[in-house]
């Protein structure tokens, strides 16, 4: 009945920097795909997929996440480095936090080895994942108000904005 057409509904989308074909994208029921330029999608991670992003610096090291379930470790953000498959990266990460459904994922496009996941705190790696720390005190205490937005300030590294779903 689609004639072909690769459509899905999009959690997140994120842009190669240079090649405006290459993208990658968190769907919903449809895992994280990724995209060449081709008018199919190739399966990258399977599970509902979340944020995603691409480094700027690195076009080849891509970072997402599946559904966040407290207290399970397969949750948290992930990275793919050249190609390769998507290799969970939460040390230092509270699992036993309260997040939203699909936390933030969200990499500084200044300082592309920073980024940050927001749960219940906003957590921040300068190390493109390797390891994570508390870089806000908690914002959040339940499930439904877990952070849902993250924006770096491009002046400033020390100025993070987040939101939560209660507007904290």
């Amino acid at each position: 009945l689609n004639a072909g057409l690769a459509v899905t509904q999009f959690r997140s989308i994120a842009l190669h920097p240079t090649n405006p074909r290459i993208a990658i994208g968190g769907t919903q029921d449809n895992g994280t795909v990724g995209s060449s330029g081709q008018p199919l999608w190739e399966g990258l991670l399977s599970a509902d997929g979340g944020f995603v992003a691409i480094d700027p610096a690195n076009p080849s090291t891509r970072y997402g996440e599946i559904e966040w379930i407290k207290g399970s470790t397969p949750s948290g953000p992930r990275r793919s480095d050249a190609g390769g498959i998507f290799v969970i990266k939460d040390n230092g990460i509270d699992h036993t936090d309260a997040a939203a459904p699909f936390p933030p994922l969200v990499i500084d496009e200044a300082r592309p080895d920073t980024l940050y996941f927001g749960t219940t705190h906003l957590y921040r790696t300068v190390d493109r994942g390797e390891s994570w720390s508390v870089f806000s005190p908690g914002l959040a205490a339940n499930l439904g108000d877990g952070i849902l937005a993250v924006a770096p300030a491009a002046s400033n590294p020390a100025a993070v904005y987040a939101g939560t779903f209660a507007g904290k």
